[in-house]
């Protein structure tokens, strides 16, 4: 915050309505751009993980999951890794015992 605050400071022989003149500049520049549109401003840009409602992911056979829907998007070039049998173990265990939705199966 301080950092911000000397980020203000134009006129050095006086900081304090420097700090003050920019600070009222800022909070004018805020409440107007609360009604603009069609301007991308940080009160209303969107979120970096909003999500596309229309367009959901699907799996293999075309379908979007319950059980594991899809959260966020990706970032970077995709990769793969292959599991040892232990942990492709630990992860089918893990699901067994903490997803709600696998119980009635049980």
């Amino acid at each position: 915050y301080l950092c911000k605050l000397k980020s203000y400071v134009r006129n050095k022989a006086h900081p304090e309505a420097s700090i003050a003149n920019t600070f009222l500049a800022d909070e004018c520049m805020v409440f107007c751009s609360r009604y603009l549109e069609g301007f991308s401003t940080k009160h209303n840009k969107p979120s970096r993980n909003e999500e596309n409602q229309d367009h959901q992911e699907s799996d293999l056979l075309g379908e979007v999951s319950s059980l594991f829907p899809p959260v966020g998007k990706p970032l970077g070039r995709p990769s793969s890794f292959i599991l040892t049998d232990l942990e492709k173990l630990q992860a089918h265990r893990y699901v067994l015992y903490n997803c709600k939705a696998v119980i009635p199966y049980l």
